[in-house]
């Protein structure tokens, strides 16, 4: 990260992160798709690269299509998804690519809490 102290991120990823409270998978989806910036998959390639079942990777897909973060474009009957090209979104999903492991840990165990308490 670019910040002066490691344990630390940028505001505005821990914003966007906050946006995810109650929807872990959505998050997982984000990654991925921002340490694949400029590929497009179809619903298959993603449900095989992630850790997600079918049924809850459909409907993180349509959450963040509905949010405008992932597109989705047919071509000859196949959907394609790829991550947005808004500039603002996109540089905080790519940002998520530089949360380093200890990091996340954190985020994850910080989003589990709120989840077992709400």
């Amino acid at each position: 990260m670019n910040n002066s102290n490691p344990n630390t991120m940028r505001d505005d990823l821990c914003e966007f992160i906050k946006d995810f409270n109650e929807d872990l998978d959505s998050l997982e989806l984000l990654l991925f798709f921002g340490r694949h910036p400029n590929a497009r998959f179809n619903q298959r390639a993603v449900i095989h690269s992630t850790s997600l079942r079918r049924f809850e990777e459909i409907r993180s897909l349509k959450n963040l299509v509905d949010k405008g973060l992932v597109s989705a474009q047919t071509e000859n009957g196949t959907t394609l998804y790829s991550l947005t090209l808004d500039c603002s979104s996109r540089e905080k999903i790519l940002g998520l690519r530089d949360i380093d492991q200890s990091q996340w840990q954190t985020i994850v165990d910080k989003l589990i809490q709120n989840l077992e308490t709400a």
